[in-house]
């Protein structure tokens, strides 16, 4: 994700149809992406994610979210290519 201040400002979420979790209200797009992540993972869906956030300015990568960090992305991957390999895949 983009790093500027339109991204780390927290937003309010759109009105609709349907109840906005209390989760969401008073978070920066930034901080609702990690938590999204960390559903997808938590849920299940996921096996691994990997958040990070970087500007044209400092185009360093910073990884927001201690979880979704590249070590804990490249670990999960390893695993599930380990298990992977135990059961005969690529066969």
């Amino acid at each position: 994700m983009q790093d500027e201040a339109g991204s780390r400002r927290p937003v309010r979420p759109a009105e609709g149809a349907l109840p906005v979790e209390d989760t969401w209200r008073g978070m920066s797009y930034q901080e609702r992406f990690g938590v999204f992540c960390q559903r997808l993972l938590s849920e299940r869906l996921y096996d691994a994610a990997c958040y990070i956030t970087s500007s044209a300015t400092d185009p360093k990568p910073h990884e927001p979210v201690h979880r979704l960090d590249w070590r804990h992305f490249s670990a999960a991957v390893n695993a599930r290519l380990a298990y992977l390999g135990d059961l005969g895949f690529p066969g």
